[in-house]
């Protein structure tokens, strides 16, 4: 029994001994820790983050593989319906390119029937904008052509894809173009299909006002708006954008044209419809001589007693 208890006690002292032992070393690497500051911290971090690195970067590449095959999948799936997007289209586009081939014979053939006066082909030139001279108060931009490109007053200036303005004022190697959306553009304009006139008033904002239409007739959402021609100084025909219905009921017109992107503008050499001198009085081939109750003629002279 004696032996047994003094294994016991040097078992005992040993292990009391190990403890003491440890909680020392641990004080001085607590203590050399608190010394040492955050400098030692970081690397330590720094050192855990290298050990941890590869190991993440292992363990993601099946995620990362798997990510970029499902990524794959949807490009592949998407790429499939707007084929089939595509393929539907192209068959609409070619049965509207027939119809449009075949309402042109037509139109053609009527012209003919009817001796209608074609307009010819425009000619036109092309300008880069040199200045934007727009503002709160006008909107106005400066092209590199002018009179000695043969521009003139009152030409149609045309955007990338839509009719935008006309000249105002010419130099000898540049042009002011007035905007459709500057205050003072006034510009006669239809609406298609329903024929309705109305005058396209600019209000310094990016889309211009409809007025003096028809009350009767209300422009639809969506309609096509294009120039009339009426006045003689802008070719028919030219489109300008669609219409498009605020909330306060207000008719405007969307351009198609978005002016703030302008690089080049096609200025139209269209040869303005000159209107017949002034008559100050009746022609003779119209002058009819007032006729009596009988069907003779009669001078209209009063004889005196």
């Amino acid at each position: 029994m004696s032996l047994d208890n003094k294994g016991i006690g040097r078992k005992g002292g040993i292990s009391g001994r190990g403890s003491v032992l440890f909680l020392v070393i641990l004080a001085l690497l607590l203590i050399y820790i608190t010394e040492s500051g955050p400098r030692l911290l970081t690397s330590i971090r720094q050192v855990t983050y290298d050990l941890i690195a590869p190991i993440t970067e292992f363990m993601g590449r099946p995620v990362v593989a798997l990510r970029r095959t499902s990524s794959a999948l949807t490009d592949y799936t998407d790429l499939i319906n707007e084929n089939a997007k595509l393929k539907a289209q192209l068959n609409e586009l070619l049965a509207w390119e027939d119809r449009a081939l075949r309402l042109e014979a037509k139109i053609v053939r009527y012209e003919k029937l009817l001796n209608v006066k074609i307009d010819g082909q425009y000619n036109f030139k092309t300008s880069r904008v040199v200045a934007d001279l727009g503002g709160p108060f006008v909107r106005t931009v400066l092209i590199n052509s002018g009179e000695d490109d043969g521009i003139r007053v009152g030409q149609a200036v045309f955007g990338a894809s839509g009719f935008i303005g006309q000249v105002v004022s010419v130099g000898n190697s540049s042009s002011r173009v007035l905007l459709l959306t500057d205050l003072n553009s006034r510009i006669p304009v239809q609406i298609e299909p329903s024929g309705l006139q109305a005058i396209l008033t600019g209000d310094n904002t990016n889309e211009p006002i409809l007025n003096f239409y028809d009350d009767k007739e209300v422009p639809e959402k969506g309609a096509r708006v294009v120039t009339s021609g009426y006045g003689g100084r802008i070719s028919p025909g030219l489109i300008i954008g669609t219409v498009d219905v605020n909330r306060q009921g207000q008719a405007r017109v969307k351009l198609r044209e978005k002016i703030s992107n302008m690089n080049y503008v096609r200025v139209l050499d269209y040869k303005f419809v000159e209107a017949p001198e002034e008559e100050t009085q009746l022609p003779e081939a119209l002058k009819i001589a007032p006729q009596n109750s009988e069907g003779q003629q009669t001078n209209n002279k009063i004889e005196s007693p």
